[in-house]
């Protein structure tokens, strides 16, 4: 399987969740537009319109059960995501830190909002 091959199927999963109802939490709007680009439509929420306070108790009032947490991976990225793990663990929703994982792995990405860039250039590759 090819690098462009995984990528694909790394979107595809995150769609997938997408459709199923989790949200995924990037932190901000230039992030959500990138995954956009990549096809990801449905519930993608920005830290930067709120507190992480706010944001945990409007998943939690919605009843959601599983959010995917996509900050970016550097220093406040990083802090990001282990505070939204705590609140998210504090009101019962599974943080999903896999996608971020997987990603950063695969192609080294450090700012999501550079991942159709990235992309675009391993599959000219």
């Amino acid at each position: 399987m090819t690098k462009g091959d995984k990528i694909d199927r790394i979107l595809d999963d995150l769609q997938y969740e997408l459709l199923q109802g989790v949200p995924i939490i990037v932190e901000g709007i230039n992030d959500k537009k990138a995954l956009s680009r990549l096809g990801l439509h449905g519930e993608i929420m920005t830290l930067s319109k709120t507190t992480l306070s706010e944001l945990t108790q409007a998943l939690s009032q919605k009843g959601v059960k599983k959010a995917i947490i996509l900050t970016d991976l550097d220093p406040f990225g990083n802090k990001a995501a282990e505070k939204l793990k705590n609140f998210f663990l504090n009101e019962a929703i599974q943080p999903d830190l896999s996608y971020r994982e997987k990603l950063n792995k695969l192609v080294g990405v450090v700012q999501f909002e550079d991942l159709p860039k990235i992309i675009e250039e391993i599959r000219e590759e």
